[in-house]
């Protein structure tokens, strides 16, 4: 299997906050970043892999217009449950679609811009997401990624990890506290898209700060993670001993940088 069970982002809470927290504050900046990067145009059908709950999908819809078309596709039906939209005056429909990102449920040569934002890291046959984007692809269509950087932690997950095992949370699966597994070079992302792309690539390292609207929402932000599931389990007087670390962390700091690499490839 590419990518991770979908029972990891299954969890019901995870969802919830996943959306409430963590995409405003982490993943709705990314997506704007990377829909700048490359950008969709008018009429345009988009597609969203591993879109999670659709913070690209959603921020690309006003971009392609009623005339597009948007499709979110992710492992999770949980992660999918609320990113349907319908099309406005000023904006395009957005259709899920529950589908594994290595084995596109879309034929061939049918989408004019491909995306996938922090997710391609987390699937185990890298190159064969980046074939299945291309195939969907029409001839001139374009893809575009973004994973976290080497170059920094990715926040706040590493903070997450870094409190959970100062307050002796056990690791709640293999590698849970290592973020590093979830980080890519320039060099690996430039190598996987050269090596699966046979057109124009290109590949650069953005910043972006972590805002959060108040330090609650930091807290509350490890419920939408992988680690949400584990921290359900644990009793109130835990559950609380650690949002306030948490909330006190994001209180005391200044904003934290976050790293990604951004990378694009057209389609033959």
């Amino acid at each position: 299997m590419s990518e991770p069970e979908p029972g990891l982002f299954n969890f019901t809470s995870v969802p919830d906050g996943y959306r409430h927290y963590l995409q405003p504050a982490v993943f709705d900046p990314w997506a704007r970043k990377l829909l700048a990067f490359v950008a969709p145009s008018l009429g345009d059908v988009v597609l969203d892999v591993a879109a999670g709950t659709g913070a690209v999908a959603h921020s690309a819809a006003p971009m392609v217009g009623p005339g597009g078309r948007v499709i979110a596709s992710d492992v999770s039906p949980l992660m999918l449950a609320r990113v349907r939209l319908e099309a406005s005056d000023d904006r395009a429909a957005v259709e899920p679609l529950e589908s594994p990102a290595d084995h596109l449920a879309l034929p061939d040569g049918v989408v004019d811009a491909a995306y996938c934002q922090q997710g391609l890291q987390f699937m185990s046959d890298r190159h064969a997401v980046i074939t299945e984007m291309l195939r969907v692809l029409r001839p001139g269509g374009a893809l575009a990624i973004a994973v976290w950087s080497d170059q920094s932690p990715p926040e706040p997950f590493a903070s997450y990890a870094r409190i959970l095992q100062d307050h002796g949370v056990l690791e709640p699966y293999p590698n849970a506290y290592d973020t590093s597994i979830v980080t890519m070079s320039e060099r690996e992302i430039e190598n996987l898209l050269t090596t699966v792309a046979s057109e124009l690539t290109t590949v650069r390292t953005v910043e972006v700060p972590l805002l959060w609207p108040e330090p609650r929402w930091a807290a509350l932000g490890i419920t939408g993670s992988t680690y949400g599931p584990t921290v359900a389990a644990l009793d109130l007087p835990q559950q609380e001993a650690l949002f306030a670390a948490i909330e006190e962390q994001a209180s005391s700091e200044s904003p934290v940088i976050m790293k990604a690499v951004l990378g694009s490839a057209l389609a033959g």
